[in-house]
């Protein structure tokens, strides 16, 4: 155990630093006394740990709006146990009071004079603030007409790529029509075919002996009926080529109006 004298000057009388120290010494565990001397200083007396007044000493170095610490001298000794908790040593009680009463009428007045202070500085700040966020705000309108006019353009885009997904579309109807007509041509075709069929079956029942003759006209028929299907088939892929133009249209358009509408909510 250990004893350390410690003399505090700087602003440290009638502001409460007493009052501090005793709180300081309380959480660290010191033991000991503080009291004011006549010449405006703080004396305080303490015990503990060699440890825990050094770490003492560093915290009752304060400095806030009221106290400040402008030195401190400090003595180690050898303990003496004679003190049972850490107190605040007070003088007269009633002379005391009343000085801190007038400490505390100057703290009042310093504090009136600070707080009208910032309500000038405060109120300057807003007239200025006012109208800078005004010229702003004139600023944005004309901003918001533009984009007003914009979005009408838009609009406008919008409609003749409407016109032209209608023109699409009637196109697409055009292509339906054609597609009718060559299904129409294949029924003909099939209808055609089991006619020869049925021809077939009788001049086979009719005369086995013809074969060889039968047999050369048939072949002749496949070839015509191979060249229908490859009309057919040519045909079929002139409207699958159509369409497949038609669907790339489409999916063209859609992108566009995708666009227009990510447009619009951006402008938005």
């Amino acid at each position: 155990m250990k004893r350390v004298r410690i003399i505090v000057r700087g602003k440290v009388q009638k502001v409460g630093y007493r009052t501090k120290v005793k709180n300081i010494a309380g959480e660290l565990g010191v033991k000991g006394e503080v009291s004011n001397l006549p010449e405006g200083a703080v004396e305080i007396i303490a015990e503990g740990e060699k440890h825990v007044l050094d770490k003492f000493i560093k915290e009752i170095k304060i400095k806030n709006e009221l106290i400040n610490v402008q030195g401190i001298i400090f003595k180690f000794e050898d303990a003496t146990g004679e003190f049972k908790a850490f107190t605040k040593v007070v003088r007269e009680e009633k002379k005391e009071t009343h000085e801190r009463l007038d400490s505390a009428v100057e703290y009042l007045k310093e504090l009136i004079v600070t707080v009208k202070s910032g309500d000038m500085i405060i109120a300057d700040k807003i007239d200025t603030s006012t109208k800078v966020l005004g010229g702003k705000q004139d600023k944005m309108l004309e901003k918001q007409d533009e984009t007003i006019a914009a979005i009408k353009g838009l609009d406008k885009k919008q409609d003749v790529m409407i016109e032209k997904q209608d023109a699409t579309v009637e196109a697409i109807k055009g292509l339906d029509k054609k597609q009718d007509v060559m299904i129409g041509k294949q029924d003909v075709m099939i209808g055609k075919q089991e006619v020869m069929i049925d021809t077939l079956k009788g001049f086979r029942e009719e005369s086995k002996q013809s074969f060889y003759s039968l047999n050369k006209n048939l072949t002749g028929f496949r070839e015509e009926t191979k060249n229908e299907f490859q009309i057919i088939k040519t045909d079929y892929g002139r409207i699958s080529q159509d369409l497949g133009k038609a669907v790339d249209s489409i999916n063209r358009i859609a992108k566009s109006i995708e666009t227009l509408a990510k447009a619009i909510a951006e402008k938005k």
